[in-house]
């Protein structure tokens, strides 16, 4: 028996096969679809939040703004309170524009 007549003869069963079990046919083809569906959102944010660029105007002169307290026993670094931050934004006198972002507790910002 020749390579390509084994080969055609199993697909053949391997078709009768799957044709004699449709459910298992079909979750295989939900499990598939729902991998690719998943595998293009994390796609798709990765690249709106990792790899795109921020939409500012000039980003040359985007500034970051940290504050560092040093207590006896730690130094908390980058901590701002959110009192803080609302206040250095109400009281800016240093930038046109500001924006406030704190994305571990969903607060954004944009003062003009």
């Amino acid at each position: 028996m020749s390579r390509l007549t084994k080969t055609r003869s199993q697909l053949r069963l391997a078709w009768a096969s799957l044709m004699n079990a449709p459910g298992f046919v079909t979750a295989v083809v939900a499990t598939l679809a729902l991998t690719l569906a998943t595998l293009f959102v994390v796609l798709s944010l990765v690249n709106s939040y990792f790899l795109k660029p921020l939409d500012v105007f000039d980003e040359s002169r985007m500034v970051v703004v940290e504050q560092s307290l040093t207590y006896d026993d730690y130094d908390a670094v980058g901590f701002q309170s959110y009192q803080s931050m609302v206040h250095w934004l109400k009281n800016n006198q240093s930038f046109e524009q500001a924006f406030m972002m704190n994305a571990a507790e969903n607060v954004f910002l944009y003062l003009t």
